[in-house]
C-alpha cells in the first residue's frame, strides 16, 4: 500500500494599515481572507503578518469599526495595505 502525503506551505505576508487619509497606521483592524478560514489583526502600529495557505493573488478583507470595509488584492510578499 502506498500513501500520498502532502504538506502545505504556509507563506507570510506582511505590512502595515494605514488610514487612506491622514496616513496614521490603524490598530485593530481584522483581516480575512475571502473564501477561507485564514485571518488576523493589526497591532498597536498597523502592522500585521497574514500566514496563508495558498500563493498570490488572493483577496483580503479589511475592516474596523468605524470605517468603511475595503477588500484588496495581495500580488507579492510584503503589501503595505492602504
Amino acid at each position: 500500500m502506498q500513501g500520498r502525503h502532502s504538506f502545505s506551505r504556509k507563506r507570510s505576508f506582511s505590512g502595515t494599515v494605514k488610514d487612506g487619509t491622514s496616513q496614521e497606521t490603524l490598530a485593530g483592524v481584522n483581516i480575512i481572507v475571502k473564501g477561507k478560514v485564514v485571518g488576523t489583526i493589526t497591532d498597536t502600529d498597523g502592522k500585521y503578518t497574514l500566514k496563508v495557505n495558498q500563493a498570490p493573488p488572493f483577496n483580503p478583507h479589511l475592516f474596523l469599526i468605524g470605517f468603511h470595509t475595503e477588500d484588496k488584492e495581495v500580488t507579492d510578499a510584503n503589501t503595505t495595505l492602504i
